[in-house]
């Protein structure tokens, strides 16, 4: 399974900066590093676990705020749907569309390789020249439209920790930028042997992420930079684009994340998802799919119309194994067994998967529902995520 792409951006807005702020030549105390990893081996056997959890309803999803990006010229940046202008003093610079561009593809290659990341849109960049500090700000398009500020953060700093030194890590708080609510956190991170801090402001605008980084060396320099922004008090559709957006992001949408989950009445099963999962909405391919922004553990429910109406569980497996060892004759599988999800019997079997290094296991749960086949698709790395991703069904 591949890293998440909407995560890709906020390492490119934390490394860019950083590129621009190389100049910077304040020396930090050294501080002890944080390390952070993970090492499990993966196993191939059917488990189910039990758990105690009071099962909600799933709630409905907001209507969305469309997210218009910023406007610039040489020395001043506007965005009205989050209601905020950016004016560079005499000592910043700001960066041109292909500078900017770039210096994000560049870390892009470094970090991901060939790899086709879709990473959203970097808006403006800017430095100050004498200190070396600087910001930079830019959106992405959520996979997931229930992420919320906080959730999207909590992301970020995995991410950082697997692939930036990072000294110091602060607490995720509720904040304010030029006056309009923001959620933020910031951090210490070792670049070119000089210790930097980055602060992250976050906002949702309906399905969009806004993000403004802050590199800096110095609180008086941080200060400098924060002081560039103020908000539109002379735009009063800026004032309630911002307020919509405030009142549909945070810990209302993540309270919603959490309330969500997955019902089948004809199966007599239903899921309950913790906040780490994110649902994504009913499509024509599926009919829940919730992915754990902590490890990307996943959850995929479909259903398959069957043609031979007297065909039964086990020879839908074999069809299914002959077609995907026809894909890749490589694949190992499971035998198939009679097991069961959330106290309901299925039929299923696992195998191992490997997308270009990234290797993780597919265990498949199969029931026939008249003339369909409904698949439960569990995506996971550890054994220990597998039994996680089980204790979320039970019986209704």
């Amino acid at each position: 399974m591949k890293k998440k792409k909407w995560i890709a951006m906020i390492s490119a807005l934390s490394m860019g900066c950083m590129m621009l702020a190389g100049c910077g030549k304040q020396d930090a105390a050294q501080k002890s590093s944080a390390e952070n990893s993970q090492a499990a081996d993966l196993e191939e056997n059917l488990e189910e676990t039990e758990v105690e959890e009071t099962v909600q309803e799933p709630s409905k999803e907001d209507a969305k705020v469309e997210y218009i990006p910023g406007t610039k010229t040489d020395t001043e940046y506007v965005n009205e749907s989050i209601g905020i202008k950016c004016t560079l003093s005499e000592d910043m610079v700001m960066a041109t569309d292909e500078e900017i561009n770039e210096a994000m593809g560049n870390y892009l290659d470094e970090l991901y390789g060939e790899e086709d990341i879709d990473v959203g849109a970097y808006e403006m960049m800017a430095i100050d020249i004498n200190t070396g500090g600087g910001f930079l700000i830019g959106h992405e398009k959520l996979l997931f439209s229930g992420i919320s500020e906080k959730q999207y953060i909590k992301k970020v700093k995995k991410t950082l920790y697997e692939t930036q030194e990072v000294v110091e890590m602060h607490d995720t708080v509720e904040t304010e930028l030029a006056g309009l609510p923001f959620t933020n956190y910031s951090c210490i991170l070792v670049e070119n042997d000089h210790e930097i801090t980055e602060t992250l402001y976050v906002k949702k605008v309906g399905n969009t992420m806004v993000v403004i980084a802050f590199l800096y060396f110095t609180q008086e320099n941080y200060e400098q930079l924060l002081s560039c922004f103020s908000p539109l008090q002379n735009d009063e559709d800026g004032e309630k684009n911002a307020q919509e957006t405030s009142e549909g992001t945070g810990e209302e949408i993540s309270e919603e994340a959490t309330d969500t989950g997955y019902i089948n009445e004809s199966l007599g099963i239903k899921c309950t998802m913790p906040e780490e999962m994110l649902i994504k909405t009913k499509d024509e391919s599926y009919e829940m799919l919730a992915v754990d922004i902590e490890d990307n553990s996943s959850i995929m429910v479909v259903h398959m119309e069957e043609s031979s109406p007297d065909i039964i569980e086990e020879q839908y497996i074999e069809e299914l194994k002959n077609s995907y060892q026809e894909e890749n004759p490589e694949k190992v599988y499971s035998n198939t067994i009679k097991t069961e999800i959330g106290g309901v019997p299925f039929v299923g079997f696992s195998y191992n998967e490997k997308e270009d290094e990234d290797e993780y296991m597919v265990t498949l749960f199969i029931k026939k529902d008249g003339d369909t086949m409904v698949i439960i698709f569990l995506t996971y790395y550890t054994q220990e995520s597998y039994e996680q991703l089980l204790s979320y069904f039970l019986p209704l």
